[in-house]
C-alpha cells in the first residue's frame, strides 16, 4: 500500500515470506529504496533476516521506479511518542534494516525537560493522539495496532519515515 509517492507500508514482495510466499515489508521508502522491517524489542535478529530476505527478494522481483536497488534502511528519524500513564512509546534504528520499539513505564517527568516546539501539522498530532489512544487501550497486540492504524491512515507513514 502506498502511504505517498515515496512511501509504502506492508509492501508487497513475491517470495519473500518465510514459507515462500508473498511476503510484506513493513516500510519502504521508494525514493531511497531503504526496506524497513518493524519488531518489538528483543526479537532484533528476526527482523534482521526478514529484512534481508525483503531486501534480496524486492531486488529479484520488484521494479521501482525512482531507485536502482533496494537495501537495508540505515537513516530514518524516528520519534518518541508519549504514552497514556506516564509512558511512552519508543522506537529506534537497531541496525541497517531493522526498527524496534518498546513501551517504557514508570517515566518520572524530568524537572529539567523543555518542550521542543512542534512542527508537525495538528491534523497529524490529532492522529497520532487516536494512535496512543488505541496502544493505550491494550486491545491486541502491539505491532499489529500499529500496522492497521498505518493502513487507515497512509498519510502518517512519511511523518515516521
Amino acid at each position: 500500500m502506498r502511504a505517498s509517492d515515496s512511501v509504502a507500508i506492508e509492501y508487497a514482495i513475491p517470495y519473500s515470506s518465510g514459507a515462500g510466499n508473498m511476503g510484506y515489508a513493513d516500510i519502504v521508502n521508494l525514493t531511497s529504496g531503504h526496506i524497513y522491517e518493524i519488531k518489538k524489542e528483543g526479537c532484533e535478529s528476526q527482523g534482521k533476516i526478514e529484512a534481508k530476505r525483503y531486501v534480496d527478494n524486492a531486488n529479484l522481483y520488484c521494479a521501482p521506479p525512482l531507485i536502482v536497488f533496494f537495501k537495508l534502511g540505515t537513516s530514518v528519524a524516528i520519534p518518541i511518542l508519549p504514552f497514556p500513564q506516564n509512558r511512552q512509546l519508543e522506537s529506534y534504528w537497531s541496525q541497517p534494516g531493522v526498527i524496534l520499539y518498546s513501551i517504557q513505564d514508570n517515566l518520572t517527568p524530568d524537572p529539567q525537560y523543555v518542550p521542543v516546539p512542534n512542527f508537525l501539522p495538528q491534523k497529524v498530532l490529532d492522529k497520532l493522539l487516536e494512535l496512543l489512544d488505541r496502544i493505550g487501550q491494550g486491545v491486541g497486540n502491539l505491532e499489529q495496532v500499529i500496522t492497521t492504524f498505518l493502513r487507515e491512515n497512509p498519510e502518517l507513514a512519511e511523518f515516521i519515515v
